[in-house]
């Protein structure tokens, strides 16, 4: 089985439709950094680990792959319900409901809900076999999911989610970088066997890990990144890929406009693979 064109098949069968899904669940409402755009990025990230998994780990059948992809697209579509803990929960549902509309569920359609259900349990404590289809969805999909909590947009995503829960913007730091910490140490062990992957994604762990530790000590140029977060993004309700252009036009600082510098490369990286799935 050649496992790209497994991935394209997966993509020109259902992917659209359920991209379009998730667009219409967060249609009216504002959390840039989980909506729809969020698992453009996360879908990127897992079609990129699908090809080492199948060389390296195990062999990915077709059921799975499409399985893994399909998770990927709608994992998060429950936080257009409620940004709590436990919006796996709401996630299940609603991809239920989008297969049950679909003509054709994939086979494997409990086992994706199962997954979309438990992917958020960041302590990685949910009883599952690495070999089965649940096993196998839920290890791709949460690793996946974690890349994307790294990197420029991996601040932002912390920090609006958490403020957004209602932790101080002053607990925001000493509360990301446990959790920060713990996904990464966890992704060294999964990704052992892929060296290079582990590398790019390292250094996106510590571009977050390290505006972070520079918030906690109080660093002006971490505070003033915050403030553009609040004063032109967040209450103005603006999507980050509109403000950001216009705000480097202007002077800032050098952190400030190295920081946004680097947000808009990570945006601008994703915005060809939003292209081709949203055509699909």
């Amino acid at each position: 089985m050649n496992i790209r064109e497994t991935i394209d098949a997966a993509e020109h069968k259902q992917l659209g439709e359920a991209f379009d899904f998730c667009r219409k669940c967060f249609s009216t409402v504002y959390l840039p950094s989980h909506d729809e755009t969020h698992h453009l990025r996360v879908w990127h990230f897992a079609k990129g680990l699908i090809p080492g998994y199948h060389k390296t780990i195990r062999p990915l059948s077709r059921d799975q792959v499409e399985g893994i992809l399909l998770a990927v697209m709608l994992h998060d579509t429950g936080m257009s319900e409620t940004i709590d803990f436990t919006h796996g929960h709401a996630s299940r549902r609603l991809a239920a409901m989008f297969f049950s509309r679909t003509p054709s569920p994939p086979t494997l359609t409990h086992a994706i809900l199962t997954a979309i259900e438990k992917h958020d349990d960041k302590n990685y404590a949910s009883p599952h076999s690495p070999a089965s289809d649940e096993g196998i969805i839920l290890s791709l999909l949460s690793l996946a999911d974690d890349m994307d909590a790294f990197g420029f947009i991996g601040v932002f995503r912390y920090y609006e989610i958490y403020v957004m829960r209602a932790i101080p913007s002053g607990q925001v730091a000493e509360r990301v970088l446990p959790n920060l910490d713990h996904r990464f140490n966890t992704m060294e062990a999964q990704l052992a066997p892929w060296t290079d992957l582990l590398r790019k994604q390292k250094k996106r762990y510590l571009i977050t890990h390290n505006f972070f530790v520079n918030l906690q000590e109080k660093d002006p140029g971490a505070k003033e990144v915050i403030e553009v977060f609040e004063q032109h993004i967040r209450i103005p309700r603006k999507n980050p890929e509109q403000i950001i252009p216009e705000m480097l036009k202007h002077k800032k600082t050098t952190y400030v406009s190295d920081f946004f510098t680097g947000m808009q490369k990570e945006l601008s990286s994703f915005a060809k693979a939003a292209r081709h799935i949203t055509e699909q």
